[in-house]
C-alpha cells in the first residue's frame, strides 16, 4: 500500500512496527485457505505485497512459475527484493504501482492473491475489477484479512476502548474499512467473480509471548508519527492523553489474565471462464 494519501487511499498502519510484523508471514500462516488451488507452473500476482515475504513464499510454492508482487510504497517494494534476494527465489520479482490500474494486459494471471489491502482501499471494488481484468477466465483469486468488529479483550478498559475507536476514526477517514470482510460476498459479486469458498479463522493471543508483543505493538504502534501526528494535528486527542492511550497497552499486557483475539476472513473466488 501507499506510502502516502491520495485517491488510492492510504496505508493507515504505516511502515514501522507494522511491517516488521508484515515481513515475518508466510504462505503457511496467511495463504493456508489459497494454497489448495495453487499448482507448480502457475502464474501469481499479489496485489498490495507489502515487504514481500508472503509473495516469495507464494512464488516458491507455484515455481517455476512466475509470480509478480506489486505494491505503492517504494520503501516496502525495495525491502521485497531484497528478501526475495536473501533467499534465493529468482522466480519473482516486484513493481511499484497502484491497485486501481496494474501494468498488465489482459489475462496475464493464472491467480491473484491479496492479504490485509482491500481493507485500506477507498473502492474496493474497482479493484477488484481490475484484479478480474488481468486474470485468465477460469483463474482464481484469494483475499483475507480481518474484520475489526469482531475484536475481542480481557480485561476490557476504557482506555484501550478509546484507543482503539480513535483508530479506527483514524483508518476510516484515510478511506479504509476496517470491518470490510462482511461485506465480501456483495464486493465479489459486483466486481464479476464467483465466490467459491469463504471462511473465517479466530487469531488468539493468548499466552503470555503472545499477550506481551500485542502490548508491545499497541504501545509502540499509537505513537508512530504517522498516525500520532495525524491525530494531533486534527485535534482529535492531545499528546499527552496519546501517550495515555499507547501506554494503556502495556497496562493491559501486564495483567495476568490478558487474553485477545481477531476473526480473519477469507474468501476464493474465480474469474467465470
Amino acid at each position: 500500500m501507499s506510502d502516502s494519501s491520495g485517491e488510492q487511499g492510504s496505508y493507515s498502519h504505516g511502515y514501522g512496527v507494522t511491517s516488521d510484523n508484515l515481513s515475518r508471514r508466510t504462505a503457511q500462516t496467511s495463504a493456508g485457505f489459497f494454497v489448495p488451488y495453487l499448482e507448480s507452473g502457475m502464474s501469481l500476482l499479489d496485489c498490495g505485497c507489502g515487504p514481500g515475504s508472503l509473495t516469495t513464499s507464494l512464488a516458491q510454492l507455484v515455481a517455476p512459475g512466475r509470480v509478480v508482487g506489486i505494491d505503492i510504497g517504494e520503501s516496502q517494494v525495495e525491502r521485497a527484493r531484497e528478501h526475495a534476494a536473501e533467499a534465493g527465489v529468482s522466480n519473482v520479482e516486484f513493481q511499484v504501482g497502484g491497485l486501481y490500474e496494474l501494468p498488465f494486459d489482459d489475462s496475464s494471471f493464472d491467480s491473484v492473491f491479496s492479504n490485509t489491502v482491500l481493507q485500506h482501499v477507498p473502492d474496493p471494488v474497482r479493484a477488484l475489477r481490475e484484479w478480474n481484468r488481468v486474470l485468465k477466465p477460469g483463474g482464481v483469486l484469494g483475499i483475507r484479512e480481518e474484520d475489526w468488529g469482531s475484536l475481542f479483550y480481557w480485561p476490557e478498559t476504557p482506555l484501550l476502548r478509546e484507543a482503539y475507536d480513535l483508530y479506527f476514526r483514524y483508518w476510516q477517514e484515510n478511506g479504509g474499512n476496517p470491518y470490510l470482510p462482511r461485506q465480501y460476498r456483495r464486493i465479489l459479486r459486483e466486481s464479476g467473480f464467483d465466490v467459491i469458498e469463504m471462511a473465517g479463522e479466530v487469531n488468539v493471543s493468548a499466552t503470555s509471548d503472545r499477550v506481551a508483543a500485542v502490548g508491545n505493538y499497541g504501545s509502540t504502534h499509537w505513537l508512530e508519527p504517522v498516525f500520532a501526528e495525524a491525530v494531533v494535528d486534527r485535534g482529535w486527542v492531545t499528546r499527552e492523553h496519546l501517550e495515555k492511550l499507547a501506554n494503556s497497552f502495556e497496562v493491559w499486557a501486564a495483567d495476568p489474565d490478558a487474553f485477545t483475539g481477531l476473526t480473519f476472513v477469507s474468501a476464493v473466488a474465480r474469474r467465470p471462464a
